[in-house]
C-alpha cells in the first residue's frame, strides 16, 4: 500500500534550500510575523523565480533572531504586539520574555521593518 504524504518543514531559515531539495512547503513560525514575505518566497520558488526567492530568503534572516529567543511562543507574541496585532501575553506555564529580550524583539522588529 502506497502512502502519499507532504514533506513540510518549519525551519524558515532554510526554507528555500528545503524547497529546492523537494519539500512541499513549510509551516514556519516566522509566517506569523512576516506572512507576506513567506508566501512570496514560496510563490517565487514555484514560479521559477529563483533570484527573487533568494532575495526574500536573505531578507527574512533577521527574524531568525526573534524566533530563536528562549520562551516560545512569548517572543512571537511580543513581536506581534510590537507590530500592533494585539495577541496578548503568554499564559502559564510559559514564561514571558525578560525585559532584555523584549528590548531585542523591539529592536529587531524596528530595524527589520525600517529596512523593508
Amino acid at each position: 500500500m502506497l502512502i502519499n504524504y507532504n514533506n513540510l518543514i518549519d525551519l524558515y531559515n532554510i526554507l528555500l534550500p528545503a524547497l529546492v531539495l523537494g519539500a512541499d512547503g513549510a509551516v514556519p513560525v516566522s509566517a506569523n510575523i512576516i506572512p507576506n514575505l513567506i508566501v512570496n518566497l514560496y510563490k517565487s520558488f514555484r514560479m521559477g523565480k529563483m533570484e527573487e526567492a533568494k532575495k526574500i530568503q536573505y531578507k527574512i534572516i533577521p527574524i531568525i533572531d526573534i524566533c530563536e529567543l528562549p520562551s516560545f511562543p512569548a517572543e512571537i507574541k511580543d513581536a506581534l504586539n510590537v507590530l500592533g496585532k494585539k495577541v496578548g501575553q503568554v499564559r502559564k506555564p510559559i514564561l514571558p520574555l525578560t525585559e532584555q529580550n523584549k528590548k531585542k524583539v523591539r529592536q529587531i522588529i524596528n530595524n527589520f521593518f525600517n529596512y523593508l
